[in-house]
């Protein structure tokens, strides 16, 4: 076995977690996507969803964004639950496969904010060790 052919257990760690870890485009899409919901809950009468989110600024590294996703999680099912399956069970009801272009962005942004949900899962489960091993902490504190 050569040099080049030998991996050693932290770079075998390192691409586990690369793998796994969301892109910076894909993190700040599905921040986007939360505030998106946000505004759509904030648009509608007696909504109570908006009172579990959770807000603390612009993520500025994958730390940042994956806690601000983590934070709301429980805003993002109680939105789901308010508002995007109402919408979904009413518009398949009256046989509306396109809705209008504000519901059809909020509904995009739920499916964005549930997937990146999932891939935040996935990344705990995989590599829960991306956030204790100071040796990614600082590839992950910067985009």
């Amino acid at each position: 076995m050569s040099a080049s052919e030998v991996t050693t257990r932290s770079m075998a760690k390192k691409r586990r977690i690369e793998a796994l870890m969301p892109s910076k485009e894909e993190l700040l899409a599905a921040c986007a996507g939360v505030e998106d919901m946000l505004a759509y809950a904030r648009s509608v009468e007696n909504d109570t969803s908006q009172d579990w989110h959770w807000g603390f600024g612009a993520p500025i590294n994958y730390f940042s964004a994956i806690n601000y996703l983590s934070s709301n999680e429980m805003f993002i099912a109680r939105n789901v639950a308010e508002h995007a399956t109402p919408v979904l069970e009413s518009g398949l009801s009256r046989g509306i496969r396109n809705p209008d272009p504000r519901t059809s962005a909020y509904l995009n942004s739920v499916k964005g904010a549930l997937q990146m949900l999932n891939a935040l899962a996935a990344l705990k489960r995989g590599a829960p060790e991306w956030l204790r091993d100071p040796l990614y902490g600082g590839e992950f504190a910067s985009w």
